[in-house]
């Protein structure tokens, strides 16, 4: 899902199956274990595009986690748990 430092945005399909409708929270766990509880919010939808969601405090996360522009960080999330996980980050 294409993001970057300044904004990550979760998909519509991803954000409903995480239980995210309007507005919510998403966990977020680094590398290191330490999970980061974030607040979702809804942006309207404008013209033919869908609605989107977008992880509020995502800037400060990067910058606490060392993520620099141009890194690829790689997230999973699962069905029976409710956060996202930093699987890789890897520096292109």
């Amino acid at each position: 899902m294409p993001s970057s430092c300044s904004r990550f945005r979760i998909p519509v399909k991803v954000a409903r199956a995480m239980g995210i409708d309007r507005c919510g929270k998403v966990t977020i766990e680094n590398m290191r274990g330490v999970e980061t509880n974030l607040n979702v919010s809804a942006e309207p939808k404008r013209s033919k595009k869908k609605n989107r969601f977008t992880v509020l405090g995502w800037p400060a996360w990067v910058r606490e986690n060392n993520i620099k522009m141009g890194y690829l960080c790689v997230l999973e999330w699962y069905d029976d748990m409710p956060a996202l996980f930093v699987r890789d980050v890897i520096e292109e």
